[in-house]
């Protein structure tokens, strides 16, 4: 799901019928690289990402995933229009191809290493990946304090603290 920048949310570590237990509210300030990720990353990670993109690259691009994928999804269900024109996308992935094997590198690692950065209230950090979060509005509604004691636990240590 995508929110807004700026969302007021509730962070949640785990909870059952009675208890959640919450990282507690704070604001989504969007992706941001995890922590412990820095670029520029390894050399056998940047190596085996140029690997896979470079494979990708060597494929014809009929044979291409993403096409095969969209000709067999349109013939599966020939009554659901495509949300995409099969000549747009495949136009795309061959502008794609023609960006530097370093930009592309670069951005895929990017991609996979950006994860949702919760701001607390408490003025410590959580991340997508520790937590079940989402707008505070839709939290309260399928966790009504009136059914569900909340118990605030520490984040995690290393998180770090915003200022």
């Amino acid at each position: 799901m995508n929110y807004e920048e700026g969302t007021t949310v509730l962070a949640i570590r785990e909870g059952d019928e009675k208890v959640l237990l919450v990282f507690g509210e704070g604001v989504y300030v969007g992706d941001r690289l995890r922590p412990g990720a820095q670029w520029p990353c390894a050399q056998d990670e940047y190596d085996m990402i140029a690997k896979v993109v470079t494979a990708h690259d060597d494929v014809p691009i009929e044979e291409h995933e993403f096409v095969t994928f969209y000709d067999a999804s349109v013939a599966a269900r020939p009554d659901i229009p495509p949300k995409k024109d099969r000549e747009t996308m495949i136009a795309n992935l061959l502008a794609e191809r023609e960006r530097p094997l370093d930009e592309r590198v670069h951005d895929l690692w990017r991609s996979s290493n950006e994860n949702p950065c919760i701001y607390l209230d408490s003025g410590d950090i959580v991340w997508g990946f520790q937590s079940w979060w989402g707008p505070l509005e839709g939290a309260n509604r399928r966790y009504p304090e009136s059914d569900f004691k909340r118990v605030v636990v520490p984040v995690p240590e290393g998180n770090g603290r915003w200022k």
